[in-house]
């Protein structure tokens, strides 16, 4: 900490060392990024014109680097201006910001960001973002190493001219032709992805018709039963009638037959 604060009072002095102490690890990680996003603000010219303070946002899941970023305010200019170092929570609240700083991969967090950045003159710094072609500077993380990568024609078509300091510590151009084909192919992997999907979907559908065809079948068998037992519920029924009635009848000719055979045996 104590290296990174000696830096920040002696920024451009301090520049062409700055990945020497890196690479023997007498600042963090952190700390080198933080310095770096403070030499890409030197380092290029916004087409805009500026205010007199510049306001660099901070969009970030790990505080660490705001944290380091954040005393600057109090320590160096940036192309003579005063500096100030915001924390966003969100989206909604980057008007006016200089430059964003965006440690996330999420794809609509980061199409948001290029598309604004790209509209208002702003500089996009990202983290580790995979898909170069929607970057303008972009750190990329190296065992014991950090390295950036530059595109220009996007920093081109955002408003920015660069100066010739801007790759120093470990910045290089991206190759927009290899961005390019990567990108392509990452699309046709999602393609043969959403095909292998779809085709997954449809084997999955033709299995749920066919169980809803069983069940069907089964649900028709379960009324046929259903209506089988209600119909021999119902000749059971007409059965105990017949059986009832024809028990009284025999019931009635019982207690006549006593009289019937005394009848006939008085004609007798």
């Amino acid at each position: 900490m104590k290296i990174f604060k000696a830096f920040i009072k002696n920024l451009i002095l301090f520049i062409p060392c700055l990945s020497s102490l890196f690479t023997y690890a007498q600042i963090s990680q952190s700390e080198f990024k933080a310095a770096l996003i403070l030499h890409f603000c030197e380092n290029v010219t916004w087409q805009n014109e500026l205010s007199d303070t510049i306001k660099i946002g901070c969009f970030v899941k790990n505080n660490e680097l705001y944290n380091f970023l954040k005393p600057a305010e109090q320590n160096i200019e940036i192309q003579k201006r005063k500096l100030k170092i915001l924390k966003l929570r969100n989206l909604s609240n980057i008007q006016d910001l200089h430059s964003i700083y965006y440690d996330g991969n999420d794809p609509d967090d980061l199409m948001e960001l290029f598309n604004y950045a790209k509209n208002n003159n702003t500089l996009l710094i990202t983290d580790n973002i995979t898909d170069e072609l929607f970057v303008l500077i972009n750190f990329v993380d190296r065992p014991e190493k950090v390295e950036f990568k530059v595109n220009m024609p996007n920093l081109n078509l955002s408003g920015f001219a660069v100066k010739p300091n801007l790759l120093l510590n470990g910045g290089s151009v991206v190759d927009i032709n290899l961005a390019y084909k990567n990108f392509e192919e990452r699309i046709q992997n999602s393609k043969r992805d959403l095909d292998k999907y779809e085709k997954e979907l449809l084997i999955s559908q033709n299995q749920i018709k066919q169980k809803d065809s069983l069940l069907e079948e089964k649900e028709k068998q379960q009324n046929e039963y259903i209506n089988n037992i209600d119909k021999l519920q119902i000749q059971s029924d007409q059965l105990k009638k017949t059986l009832n009635s024809e028990r009284e009848q025999i019931e009635v000719q019982q207690k006549e037959l006593p009289l019937v055979v005394g009848i006939m045996s008085d004609l007798s």
